[in-house]
Parts: C-alpha cells; structure tokens; sequence
C-alpha cells in the first residue's frame, strides 16, 4: 500500500451522527466490512445492544502506533481475507465493532504481507465474554521498543443523551500526561498504554483539551473537541512528541470504525490536503464487478472499491497528484481504464475525486469540497453523473425540493459537473429532477438528511440499469444508494 506521510488517515470534520437513512440510533455505526473470518460479522449495533438471537462479544481494532507498517489482525492463527475489515490496517485506522461467539481467542498482530510467525504482538486464549466490547489498540512505536497493545473495556450502554469520551495514551518520547478540561486538571499520571480508568459522560457541546507531561501544571498542547453527538468517543494521543514534522495530536474513534485527526491549536500552517475517490462507473463494474484499483503511480491507495462505495477522506501532504484507475488486481500497471492527470491539491483544501460513465466512457472530475458546516446545518451539493440523462447536448437537469410547490435549487447542472453548496436545516427531503428542461419534476427520491447536522453531503445522480438513482457520499465514507420513487 501507498505511504505517504504516515500512510493515507481518513480525516473527517464532523462526527457522523447516522450513515444509514432510516437510522434513529446515535451510537449506530456504519454497516461494517466483511472480516474475513468465518463466525466473526460486522456489528450494526451500538456497543452492547444485543439485536443477535444468540450472545455475543463485540471487538474492534485501532491502530495507533505512529512508526508501525500496516498490520493484519490474525484470530485463532487465521490469516484476514484481503480487503477485509482486519487486513492492511493502518496507522491512524479503526474498525467498526466486529461480532464474534463468546469464547477463548488467540489473537495476533502481523505486518502485512508477513506471516504469523513474524508477529509483533500476540495472546492465547483471550476470553471475550458474552455482552462486552472490547477495543485492542497499537500504541507507542518500534522504532524506540515502547510498542504494545492495550486492551480497553467499553462501556455496554453509553449515554444517549450526553458524549461518552475515552482518553487513551499512544504517543512516544513524553510520560504520564495530565488531562485538563476547559481549563480544570481533571484526569492525572495517564501513561503510556494507559487509559481513563473509567469513560467520561459530558454534555454534549464543544470542550477545550490540554495535555501536560504530568505534575507540571503546564499545557503543552491544547486542542478543540467538538462533542456534538451523544456518542462513545475514544481519543488516542499518538505521534512522536520529538518528531517536528508529525509531532503529536489526538485521533478520535466513532463506533463506526470512523478516524478524525484532531490537531493542536496554534500550529503552523496545514501542510495536508484530503482526498477521497467515489467509483459511479457503471461500465467499470460490468467489466471488473469486484471492483477497481486506485493508484498513484506504481502504489495502490486503498482497497478495492467496489461499484457505489467510496474511499474516505485521506490525509496527505499537499502535493501535485495524478491517479490512475485499473481494473482489480492490477498491480497498477498496464493499461489505465482512466487516467486523472496530474493536479495540485492544496494545504488546508479537500477534494473528492469521481470515477463515472460519460456517454461513451469512463470519465473523471474532481471537486473541491467546502466542509466547514455549520453545526446547524446540512450543507448539500449535487452532482450530475447521470450518463445519457438530460436536456440538449450538455445533458443538462434541474433540482428541485418537492413538496406543495416545488422549489428549484440546482438549475442547468450539466454532466460532469458539480453544482454549488446549499446549506439547509436537517430534514427529510423529496427531491426532483427535471431532465428534460420543461420546468416538470420527472423522478422524485426520498432523501433524509436529519440525522446529518453539521455535514458536507454529495449528491450524486448515476445511471443504473433500471433508471437513475441518487448516491450520496458522507463524510464518514459511507454512500447511500437512494432509488426512483
């Protein structure tokens, strides 16, 4: 896999409140990917609510060692299938909550590519208990022999009205640290490897963190957590204190398996960029239906990616890039099924990256995404990838919110191209599209946003073989496929 400056971390502005339209839950993650391991399914669950008709033990993996290579969890001397939820994780990488039978485990961390006996971290007979979550976290680094696996116990039955926040130290060259909150030394002497000896319950709201090496009374670092959302957060302090290029920040874990680098205040300029990929290739997916490698030169970023999915936003130095997209198993040579020529993508900026089908054939475009969203709001952009849809030559369409009277909000939106933001209160929405440019709504589609405050929402309409439906991509990488009404 690519490595660019500590490998490609998902950063995400805003917490992911729900990835599923019909979702009510707040702790309620993503659908989860496929393990790899016979019994072992992803979780849909929060932590501890139980909908499986036998008992199980929920876990999770987060890898926050700063200098380790991507790392396969290996379960019961089983090596993860590739692309799976545990294989090629990371640093700065979690996974979703996994569902496994209660029982004895021998659990293993590999290098990937590696094989068992090259281990650098391993147990027998770890014993997940019916009803608990349990996250198994990297910390520290190899290079300097402080790397170890810590084992956190989740809480079960996390608040639903206030943030539940874990605090867990993974950061190198610096001691026990002392946690202040808003100003008051509220947690003491947490050491490496070590977490809160219980989760803090807040209401929910924006907080001032301070980390100080422990007994000095001096705030090092400080940084802004917004706590919006009522959920279990785990925040690992990671990097290398003594490195000034990677330094150290905090990474917080959603339920979801979600990352979102939190930086300090009062650093220099960013010097990252992020960039996510959606495949909306239609003629892609009849060719190669498991789906399309990404590369960068001669580097696959990422796993394969499947027709309708998206690789979250990954975190890397602001840099001029050209992307190739191959059929999968490439090895990211031969001939490219489309090429992204080379492009600056700036510090501070993110884009997101679309592989669809133009009339005759696969094309690409990028868009610069504005995220900075109000926490009142759902800011929304459509984007026309609909080959064959629209009026004249341009294949053009307007978007309107359906209701009594219809309201128009995007107009002229040709193919290829990305319309401006909107931003709106959270609600469920019927939208309506206009493509043959007589003012008349042709299709409808439900779209419930109110469960997406604070988010950058892409609208994507594609054409499927029984009509066009809508994806939406969301912050935390997952796309919802909306059908025709």
């Amino acid at each position: 896999m690519m490595n660019l400056h500590r490998g490609w971390l998902p950063l995400v502005l805003a917490a992911s409140v729900a990835v599923t339209a019909c979702s009510d839950d707040p702790n309620d993650p993503a659908p989860g990917d496929d393990t790899g391991l016979g019994d072992t399914t992803p979780d849909d669950t929060s932590p501890g609510d139980d909908t499986s008709p036998d008992p199980v033990a929920r876990i999770r993996v987060m890898h926050a060692s700063w200098d380790a290579p991507a790392v396969d969890i290996y379960i019961d001397g089983e090596e993860p299938e590739a692309g799976s939820a545990l294989d090629a994780l990371v640093f700065g990488d979690g996974t979703a909550y996994l569902s496994v039978p209660p029982g004895s485990y021998d659990i293993a961390v590999v290098p990937n590519g590696a094989t068992l006996e090259d281990a650098v971290f391993s147990v027998d007979g770890f014993e997940l208990s019916a009803d608990t979550a349990t996250t198994f976290w990297a910390y520290g680094g190899l290079g300097d022999e402080s790397f170890g696996v810590g084992v956190l116990e989740d809480p079960t039955s996390p608040s639903s009205t206030d943030a539940t926040i874990q605090i867990a130290h993974a950061a190198v060259n610096v001691g026990p640290v002392d946690i202040f909150v808003d100003g008051d030394e509220t947690f003491t002497g947490v050491a490496l490897g070590a977490t809160l000896e219980e989760a803090a319950t807040l209401p929910t709201g924006d907080y001032e963190v301070g980390l100080a090496r422990a007994g000095t009374g001096d705030v090092e670092l400080t940084f802004d957590v917004p706590l919006q959302s009522p959920l279990y957060v785990v925040a690992f302090a990671v990097g290398n204190v003594l490195d000034p290029e990677d330094g150290a920040y905090l990474i917080a874990l959603l339920p979801d398996g979600t990352t979102i680098p939190l930086f300090p205040r009062d650093t220099a300029e960013p010097t990252q960029t992020s960039i996510r990929v959606v495949h909306l290739s239609t003629i892609a997916d009849d060719v190669t239906p498991a789906g399309v490698d990404i590369c960068v030169g001669p580097d696959q970023i990422g796993p394969v990616l499947p027709f309708g999915e998206a690789l979250a936003y990954q975190n890397v130095p602001a840099s001029n890039y050209a992307f190739d997209v191959y059929a999968e198993g490439s090895s990211c040579s031969g001939t490219a099924a489309l090429a992204i020529p080379g492009l600056e993508y700036a510090a501070g900026e993110s884009y997101t990256l679309v592989a669809y089908d133009g009339d005759t054939a696969i094309q690409g475009m990028r868009i610069t995404d504005e995220r900075d969203v109000p926490a009142e709001d759902v800011r929304v952009r459509f984007v026309h990838n609909a080959a064959g849809v629209g009026a004249g030559p341009d294949r053009a369409v307007d978007v309107y919110l359906v209701g009594t009277t219809n309201t128009l909000l995007f107009e002229d939106i040709e193919l290829g191209e990305a319309s401006a933001t909107l931003d709106t209160a959270p609600a469920a929405l019927v939208l309506g599209a206009d493509v043959t440019g007589d003012g008349n709504v042709d299709a409808t589609f439900d779209a419930d946003l109110s469960a997406l405050a604070g988010q950058y929402v892409a609208v994507h309409a594609v054409a499927v073989p029984d009509g066009v439906a809508l994806f939406v991509a969301l912050e935390s990488g997952a796309v919802l496929r909306i059908d025709a009404n």
